[in-house]
């Protein structure tokens, strides 16, 4: 189309991606096929994709499309955090920060189920979680002035914690810039 996409991720042989107010699925031949519809229709969206099922944020609610039986639904939970702009995936759980500015994020195990209580805050700097971000197994929680890394403890009520002594005393201004690249 005419306007950029929102958002995309790269799984398997196929491109999933945002445009507008419509989740699409490109094969490698091109060929589009419509998915689902979100609320929103401008703004980046965020992906993250488990094996199973891609969790979708747009800043305003949070959707999941089962790739195996092609569904696509909005997060119905009560305790999904609405306004979430960034997710992520690691070890089990799927990540998402609690929207501009807040230091806080939340986990789930299944993207569909979330429980109010599984939270944790970025501690080392009151900047805000400017964009949550997983990579070579650390959950990384960018804020506007620091980068606080995450690691998982194997804890059974929640199980990450902040790797002390690893803080970056240099942040993230621009979310949508950071990729991952090998």
């Amino acid at each position: 189309g005419e306007t950029p996409t929102r958002g995309w991720i790269a799984i398997g042989d196929y491109i999933y991606l945002v445009h507008r107010g419509s989740l699409w699925k490109v094969d490698n031949g091109g060929t589009f096929a419509s998915l689902g519809t979100l609320n929103t229709t401008t703004g980046p969206v965020d992906m993250a994709y488990d094996g199973t099922l891609i969790l979708i944020v747009d800043g305003t609610n949070g959707y999941t499309f089962t790739i195996g039986t092609a569904t696509f639904a909005q997060i119905g939970d009560a305790d999904f955090p609405n306004g979430a702009v960034t997710c992520g995936w690691l070890d089990g759980q799927f990540i998402v920060d609690d929207g501009i500015d807040s230091d806080q994020f939340f986990i789930s195990a299944n993207g569909t189920a979330w429980d109010a209580l599984d939270f944790a805050t970025a501690e080392s700097q009151p900047d805000g979680i400017s964009r949550v971000f997983t990579d070579h197994g650390e959950l990384l929680l960018f804020g506007s002035r620091t980068i606080e890394p995450w690691g998982n403890i194997g804890a059974a009520d929640f199980p990450f914690a902040p790797i002390k002594g690893s803080i970056s005393e240099m942040g993230l201004a621009a979310p949508w810039s950071l990729c991952k690249f090998n």
